[in-house]
């Protein structure tokens, strides 16, 4: 029988955004053009629909379907099968872990906000107080360093990269790597604390506990905006992104192949 004790969905609406906000995330946006590219483009939507129908679709057809129905959290969910119980408490864990993980990006993107009120954006420019000598804007990365856009490309792809500097790297590379995570040298150097960062996190702990502090009652009020707000940014960011001078060969930059382009130039 269905636990009564536990809070419902106010109406049907605040499900289905529940559900969009918890199917749609940042991996949906960075991680899965990635893997896509990396692994054939076309070809890797092959096995990824093969997998959709085979394992995908019938997990979220069994969450839907008896997960809503028994009305139990992760941890009772299977009373009815004693043996599986383990699987509940692994989702909890690995719930918890993911949260720990999401916060930091979600540090790492309130970094990034309070950085773009800058009057020049400082992931933009070289000769900051993170950038090194081998600091190269995409221009300058073009170029042999006599002037022309004349660089010396082999037969094969392998050739491009054999005759460019490879220690070069852009300022946004060099702003992520040396400003925002402070690489150091291996693991067994811990750095110091990115104070920014830790409130970032404690902020967006904060928010996260206010979300959740009345269970489904309040996150389902909050899924209304956190499912929509993304789209809103990303359009907003697309025409951005497209209306600027320049946007469109920035984005082609990021979307060919380097090769490619190198082979344009010479």
């Amino acid at each position: 029988m269905p636990n009564q004790a536990r809070g419902n969905w106010s109406n049907r609406l605040e499900f289905l955004f529940s559900c969009i906000g918890v199917t749609v995330g940042l991996g949906n946006i960075w991680r899965f053009p990635y893997i896509c590219y990396k692994n054939g483009g076309g070809a890797f939507f092959i096995p990824y629909f093969l997998f959709l129908f085979l394992i995908g679709t019938p997990c979220v057809f069994l969450q839907f379907s008896y997960a809503q129905y028994s009305n139990l959290g992760p941890g009772n969910i299977w009373e009815c099968c004693p043996l599986f119980r383990g699987v509940g408490y692994g989702m909890m864990t690995l719930t918890f872990i993911v949260g720990m993980y999401y916060d930091v990006i979600l540090s790492w993107t309130l970094y990034y906000f309070g950085k773009s009120f800058f009057p020049t954006i400082p992931w933009t420019t070289c000769g900051n107080e993170w950038n090194t000598a081998h600091c190269s804007t995409r221009t300058q990365m073009a170029t042999n360093g006599s002037g022309n856009n004349s660089i010396l490309i082999n037969s094969t792809t392998y050739g491009v990269y054999a005759n460019l500097n490879i220690t070069q790297k852009t300022p946004p590379e060099e702003f992520w790597e040396n400003n925002v995570l402070q690489l150091t040298e291996g693991i067994q150097i811990l750095g110091t604390i990115r104070w920014e960062l830790l409130l970032g996190v404690l902020a967006t702990s904060i928010v996260i506990f206010l979300c959740l502090i009345k269970g489904i009652h309040s996150s389902g009020k909050v899924m209304y905006v956190m499912t929509t707000i993304p789209y809103v940014f990303l359009t907003a960011l697309l025409v951005r992104g497209l209306t600027l001078p320049g946007s469109l060969q920035g984005l082609k930059y990021y979307m060919v192949p380097r090769w490619e382009e190198l082979l344009k130039l010479s």
